[in-house]
């Protein structure tokens, strides 16, 4: 980027156009910040690649070109902002003295600047230390002095900045007023010139003054009969909405009313018909209860036939069994008596048994 804006700085100074009188202080901040390129910008990439300073001799150089030329191109930007107000406001009065307002002042500064610098760094009587790893090798040996140093800040850094800050600031306010001034100076012109070209004769401006106090007394009756019609018409707008609200009520009271009447009509309806279904569902539970037990009755008797066929079976089987017994022969009539009587206990067991599970079918 260093060459690059060596070439852009000395192609806009050779397209510059010096016959310019308020154009030639911009030319010469060029020049100035060409000469911190050309001269000051190599000691501060040098310092910045190697991370230090290579000598000591290179120090007091580097300070007074960079001191001289950063210091001089503020004043200079200081100085263009009173310029500018000059030249705006009082151009003829520059252009008049340009060589008292506008070339020694600038001589004077750029012959201000090193001198002034050269007598701190070189000549001021204090003992340099310069460090060879910190930027511009630390400073100068007077800015730990007192008085040097609080002169320094004062005249060349806070006071050319307060007063570039403080031109600028009236330079944008006197402009502002100027401009609203112009506007409100241009629509006077304009009032006064319609005004003019309104007003009629001295004979035409009679007539139509007394047409114009006619005009302004029937404005005012009109607004007066205007107010009392407006009046009448929000009096009888407020009768209308008080006898509509009125019948709004009536007609909700007489709603409610028969709302209430036909509750009190359909309640006993309601009532007979719920007594009507409770009833129903009672002799629907009762025929069903009915037919369960006249089932369960059936199967009682039906129960009780088996149990006496099989009883009148077991009888008859018995019959039987001790007619074959006794026809046999004689011989086996003990035995035969004997198991008889088994038989005969086994049935009766076998009846009992028949008899309770047909009576815990009964119960």
């Amino acid at each position: 980027m260093h060459l690059p804006s060596i070439c852009f700085t000395f192609l806009i100074l050779h397209n510059f156009k010096w016959n310019r009188l308020a154009s030639q202080i911009f030319g010469i901040l060029l020049i100035v910040n060409a000469l911190l390129i050309l001269f000051e910008l190599p000691f501060t990439l040098t310092y910045l690649y190697d991370g230090f300073v290579r000598h000591e001799n290179i120090c007091p150089v580097w300070i007074l070109i960079n001191y001289s030329l950063f210091i001089l191109s503020i004043i200079l930007i200081a100085w263009t902002s009173i310029e500018r107000y000059l030249f705006i406001y009082h151009e003829q009065l520059i252009t008049r003295c340009r060589i008292l307002l506008h070339y020694i002042p600038i001589g004077c500064f750029i012959v201000y600047t090193p001198l002034f610098y050269i007598s701190l760094v070189l000549f001021y009587p204090c003992q340099q230390a310069f460090s060879e790893y910190s930027y511009i090798c630390g400073g100068p040996c007077y800015l730990f002095h007192i008085v040097p140093c609080v002169i320094d800040w004062l005249f060349n850094v806070v006071l050319v900045l307060l007063i570039t800050c403080v031109m600028n600031i009236i330079l944008i306010v006197k402009i502002n007023l100027l401009t609203q001034s112009k506007i409100i100076k241009y629509v006077d012109r304009l009032f006064n010139h319609k005004i003019l070209l309104s007003m009629p004769p001295k004979r035409q401006r009679n007539e139509k003054s007394t047409l114009q106090h006619q005009n302004l007394s029937d404005m005012e009756n009109n607004i007066h009969r205007g107010i009392n019609d407006a009046t009448a018409t929000a009096t009888a707008g407020t009768d209308k909405i008080g006898k509509n609200i009125k019948q709004a009520e009536n007609n909700t009271k007489q709603q409610i009313q028969q709302g209430q009447n036909e509750l009190e009509h359909s309640l006993p309806s309601v009532k007979e018909n719920t007594t009507d279904s409770i009833k129903g569902a009672k002799n629907e539970v009762g025929k069903a209860l009915q037919t369960g037990a006249n089932e369960i009755n059936n199967v009682g008797k039906c129960v009780t036939k088996g149990a006496k066929e099989a009883v009148d079976k077991s009888s008859d089987g018995m019959k039987h069994a001790t007619d074959t017994v006794t026809g046999k022969t004689r011989e086996f009539a003990q035995g035969a008596a004997d198991k008889s009587k088994k038989t005969g206990n086994k049935a009766s067991h076998g009846f009992s048994s028949l008899r309770k599970s047909i009576e815990g079918i009964f119960h």
